[in-house]
């Protein structure tokens, strides 16, 4: 097979998930009453099914790089409903760089707070990402964004602004 057979293959495999998990129009795909056509650019489906027509409008739209990844496992097509957010993994270099940018100590508590994702423990990660030591008896989330944006505060107030980073 090649690889853009095996691309197209796991793309459908991804839908064919997709489809199966939903009532309705898709499930006509699945079960076989339904079936994929090719198209000229002419022609058009008179009794077309608006979420199908958007599957394959998504699937003709990916990029090769995503394809690969599909196929190769490291990504996956999902559903996400009106108003999901999709959360990302947290970069906390591309962290402490943002923070290095704000001035103010209220700056800092409020982009770090802004963040679910960063958890007491990842706060004293970030700490360590920026050099700044996160005591011991500080456990609480607040009370270590208050410390770590006291001390980067202090540090650029002293440095005249911006940090660089080493």
């Amino acid at each position: 097979m090649t690889d853009t057979a095996a691309e197209m293959a796991a793309l459908f495999q991804q839908l064919h998930k997709l489809f199966k998990a939903l009532p309705g129009q898709a499930g006509a795909l699945v079960s076989g009453s339904s079936k994929l056509v090719v198209l000229g650019p002419d022609q058009e489906v008179i009794d077309s099914q608006p979420g199908l027509k958007k599957a394959l409008l998504f699937v003709r739209r990916l990029t090769p790089e995503e394809a690969a990844q599909i196929d190769g496992g490291q990504a996956s097509i999902k559903l996400v409903r009106k108003g999901g957010r999709i959360q990302y993994p947290l970069d906390l270099g591309e962290v402490a760089a943002a923070v290095r940018q704000l001035l103010s100590a209220e700056e800092i508590v409020k982009y770090m707070d802004s963040d679910s994702r960063l958890t007491a423990a990842k706060l004293k990660q970030l700490g360590y990402e920026l050099n700044v030591e996160v005591p011991a008896k500080l456990r609480i989330r607040g009370d270590i964004q208050f410390h770590l944006a006291q001390v980067l505060a202090g540090h650029q107030a002293r440095s005249g602004g911006v940090e660089e980073a080493d």
